[in-house]
């Protein structure tokens, strides 16, 4: 998937270089530069690049890697190059126009220009090399329908299907059952854990998010926090969480970034002591108990009957003092798949009547391929919904669709394969840049998004 994303990043960069010389190309900046030539020049090769880009075959291929990532390097060069230009000749076009009179070209527009001159050449010769090696990972267009594959485009699901509850509702039981036993002494100490266990895709985090928002958990637990774990486990972001979840659960507006670690100790301690809580430790890898301890430490003072519930990939969390033995999360069965798949794929009526019986055959196919994985099935159904029988026909065929050796990337891939465009990949990727579980803000993001050029108001 490298590849794939470095192209959609490359892409980009390339069509703004375009852009930007475009909105430059004038007689008075080109008499400012002194090289029309060499400009048109960069102007056709970015051009050819562009379409060369467009046309690259899907390639793990080492080679084809560390071309896109040069290509990546001297794209952002001719941005730069070219957003040198516009701002000295912009600086210059207001000294013209303040003294109103003709601004002669001195030393330093030389100078500039020589070097910038150098520049450009240095930026072409680079650029010349990468379209001739670039020739032998290009395909050849042959199949129209192939290509038209791109406007295929994942639709919005909610977090939370109505068939996922469903099929997860005897999960959910159990496992409150093991946090809300009928005798608190059966506990033995004061606080537990509860670890569900799982491969990525089978919502443990759903699961854990319906049992966290459950009635009965509600009434039973004095206070409840939601920690997302980072793989960088760091205790005192871990410490931050649980007092930024419990204020939230309070509803109290307060700033803990700039407290001190043991500032968030403290406060944690406060708000454990001796009350009955649950906290919901989501996605651990960690099982050593001396990186835990801190953490231990203070949870041990919360009131008896307290509970962790855990999720995660690895079974050795159970290791943890106090554990219970994990709670593994099993894949859905054939119907609950397809009941979740057909929710989403024909939500309103999105089909004509006469394709129903025929995408029920594809759309059967394409769910025995997910193997059972609620993330995979509802990408699946998100992507097809409102899409044509021979759209549908084409994923079902798909070698990629098929979840092997219990990895759901090759449907994620798929699904990031299909966005609309380039600009709804570049924008997902951008989105990497933030930490696991970071809370984005609407207005914001479009903000950094418009900032980097990846969209335009």
């Amino acid at each position: 998937m490298a590849e794939t994303v470095i192209t959609t990043l490359v892409s980009p960069v390339v069509s703004i270089a375009l852009e930007k010389l475009s909105s430059l190309a004038t007689a008075e900046f080109f008499a400012f530069i002194h090289v029309k030539d060499d400009i048109k020049k960069l102007e056709s090769m970015l051009t050819d690049i562009q379409q060369l880009l467009t046309q690259l075959i899907s390639s793990n291929s080492t080679d084809m890697k560390n071309w896109l990532v040069k290509l990546q390097a001297v794209a952002y060069d001719a941005v730069d190059l070219i957003a040198c230009w516009a701002t000295e000749y912009h600086q210059w076009k207001m000294k013209k126009q303040v003294r109103k009179l003709h601004l002669p070209f001195n030393t330093s527009n030389f100078l500039f220009q020589r070097r910038q001159l150098r520049k450009l050449r240095e930026i072409k010769a680079e650029i010349s090399e990468l379209l001739q090696n670039g020739q032998c990972y290009k395909t050849i267009i042959g199949n129209p329908t192939s290509r038209s594959q791109s406007s295929l485009q994942p639709q919005q699901t909610g977090s939370l299907s109505n068939n996922l509850v469903v099929s997860r509702e005897e999960d959910k039981k159990k496992i409150i059952e093991l946090l809300i036993p009928d005798e608190e002494a059966s506990d033995g100490g004061n606080i537990s854990f509860v670890p569900i266990v799982g491969m990525g895709g089978l919502g443990k985090t759903t699961l854990a998010q319906l049992i966290y928002q459950d009635e009965k958990v509600k009434n039973y637990f004095e206070i409840k926090t939601w920690v997302c774990v980072t793989n960088n486990f760091v205790m005192e972001s871990i410490f931050r969480e649980i007092v930024v979840s419990y204020m939230s659960e309070q509803n109290i507006d307060h700033d803990v970034n700039n407290f001190s670690y043991a500032k968030l100790q403290t406060r944690v301690r406060d708000i454990l002591t001796r009350k009955r809580f649950i906290l919901v430790l989501d996605d651990l890898w960690k099982n050593n108990h001396v990186e835990l301890q801190p953490l231990l430490d203070v949870l041990n003072l919360g009131g008896k009957g307290s509970k962790v519930l855990v999720t995660s990939r690895i079974s050795d969390v159970a290791n943890i003092k106090g554990s219970k033995a994990p709670y593994y999360l099993q894949c859905l069965d054939d119907n609950e798949s397809w009941s979740l798949f057909a929710e989403i794929a024909f939500k309103e009526g999105s089909f004509a009547h006469s394709d129903v019986e025929e995408l029920n055959v594809y759309g059967k196919e394409i769910v025995r391929k997910c193997s059972g994985l609620p993330l995979a099935v509802k990408q699946m159904g998100g992507l097809l919904r409102g899409k044509t029988v021979d759209e549908w026909k084409h994923i079902m065929r798909s070698e990629a669709l098929e979840v092997k050796e219990n990895k759901i990337l090759p449907v994620l891939r798929l699904s990031y394969n299909h966005l609309p465009s380039t600009d709804h990949k570049q924008c997902f990727v951008y989105c990497s840049l933030f930490p696991k579980a970071h809370v984005y803000e609407k207005n914001e993001l479009v903000k950094l998004w418009m900032a980097e050029e990846f969209i335009r108001p």
